[in-house]
């Protein structure tokens, strides 16, 4: 782009500079100088744009590797063809998004669960109910699942009572 004294003297080759043409050529550097002004803050904006899409990028692929991490620990206590574990994680995920807590300390819970002795068929189901009742006591999941399964070993009820005491903890 041509700036103001290029403008008058490409013009002042031609002849002497018109008042009204001085003008014209003012306010044209003036919109010119402008311009570049907004095309340097767009390309601020536009380069923060894609700092933020980065690292939301980078906190979505954390977020996924720690749950595939805890989810291949949880799958060591599961038996099933890898289709069936593929639905198994998918369950877990489910209810991550069901209950708002981390596919990742779901994916715990859920190991802690069957570590204590729920079946993998229950264990899913049971740490929803460790779920709903972390958020009701103001804990985390997995302290909620090992005062669960700590109640129902130490009085030899079985997995299905999980829900009756979870009330009873709540109202206690």
């Amino acid at each position: 782009m041509a700036n103001k004294k290029e403008l008058e003297t490409l013009v002042s080759i031609a002849g002497k500079v018109d008042p009204s043409l001085q003008k014209s050529i003012k306010k044209a550097s003036t919109q010119v100088n402008g311009l570049k002004k907004a095309t340097k803050l767009a390309g601020v904006a536009v380069a923060a744009g894609i700092g933020a899409i980065s690292a939301a990028t980078v906190k979505a692929v954390k977020v996924a590797s720690e749950y595939e991490s805890a989810f291949a620990k949880t799958s060591t206590l599961i038996q099933g063809t890898k289709k069936e574990l593929e639905e198994y994680s998918n369950e877990i995920l489910k209810l991550s998004n069901s209950t708002g807590i981390a596919a990742e300390e779901l994916a715990d819970t859920v190991y802690n669960a069957i570590s204590a002795g729920v079946s993998q068929e229950d264990a899913i189901e049971f740490s929803g109910k460790a779920a709903k009742l972390a958020k009701a006591g103001f804990t985390d999941a997995t302290t909620a699942i090992d005062v669960l399964t700590t109640s129902i070993n130490a009085y030899g009820l079985e997995s299905e009572k999980a829900s009756e005491i979870s009330d009873m903890l709540i109202k206690t």
